[in-house]
C-alpha cells in the first residue's frame, strides 16, 4: 500500500489586532509557534513542516529542526488583516510544489490553538486518509449563529472548527472553503483544547493548564 505523506503548515504572521507578538509569546518557556513545531514534529508521515510568517527575525524565536522549512518571508500582500488563510495556504503549496514531490495532503496547523493531544489528531489523519476529503477537529454550539465562522451541520447539530487541525487535499485550498458540511469532524469536547488565543485572557488559561 502506497504510504500517505504529508506537508505541514503553520501560518505566523507578525502583527495581530488583539493580542501583539501574539506567535512568539511564551508557554513553559516555548514561544506559541516553537510549540507547534515540536508538535508537528510528533506527527506521522510528515515529509517538511512549513513555516509561513513575515517575522523577519523568527530564527531567533524558533529552534531550527530538521524537516522544517522557512524558505522565505511572507509576501507584504499576504500578511495584512484581510489576508486569508487560503491564500496563505495556496502560496506556501504552490511553492512546496515547485521545489520537492508533491505530497498526499496538507496538514494545517494554526499556534493560537497550543493545547493538543496525538491520539486526536491521528484520528483526524486516518479519518483524512480513509475518506481522501478535508478532516478536521470541531466544538458543538447550540446555535448556527457564530460570529466570524462558517458553521458546519451535522444531523441538526452545528460545530465550528477549534483551531486544532485541519488535513485536506491539495486541490481543497483552489475551492470556495477549505472546510463545508461534507467534511469529516472528529468533535472535541476537551475545554482546554477549545482555547483559541486571541486576548490575554486566553494565554493565562492555556498557561495555567500546561504549567
Amino acid at each position: 500500500m502506497k504510504k500517505n505523506k504529508f506537508l505541514v503548515v503553520i501560518p505566523a504572521r507578525k502583527n495581530s489586532k488583539r493580542l501583539k507578538n501574539k506567535n512568539i509569546l511564551k508557554i513553559n518557556g516555548k514561544s506559541l509557534i516553537q510549540n507547534t513545531i515540536d508538535f508537528a514534529l510528533k506527527l506521522k508521515n510528515v515529509e517538511h513542516i512549513l513555516i509561513s510568517t513575515d517575522i523577519r527575525n523568527i530564527k531567533k524565536h524558533i529552534s531550527i529542526k530538521n524537516r522544517v522549512l522557512i524558505p522565505w518571508i511572507r509576501p507584504k500582500e499576504l500578511s495584512d488583516d484581510n489576508s486569508s488563510t487560503k491564500d496563505v495556504l495556496s502560496h506556501a503549496v504552490n511553492w512546496y510544489n515547485n521545489n520537492f514531490k508533491r505530497v498526499n495532503g496538507i496538514i494545517l496547523l494554526q499556534t493560537t490553538s497550543p493545547i493538543r493531544s496525538i491520539k486526536m489528531a491521528n484520528k483526524v489523519i486516518n479519518n483524512y486518509i480513509k475518506f481522501k476529503k478535508t478532516s478536521l477537529t470541531v466544538k458543538e454550539i447550540k446555535s448556527k449563529i457564530k460570529l466570524g465562522v462558517k458553521y458546519i451541520k451535522k444531523k441538526d447539530k452545528f460545530y465550528y472548527p477549534n483551531g486544532f487541525i485541519y488535513v485536506f487535499p491539495q486541490n481543497q485550498i483552489f475551492k470556495k472553503e477549505i472546510y463545508n458540511h461534507n467534511s469529516t469532524i472528529v468533535i472535541d469536547k476537551n475545554y482546554y483544547r477549545n482555547i483559541d488565543i486571541d486576548y490575554k485572557k486566553d494565554l493565562i488559561k492555556a498557561k495555567k493548564f500546561l504549567k
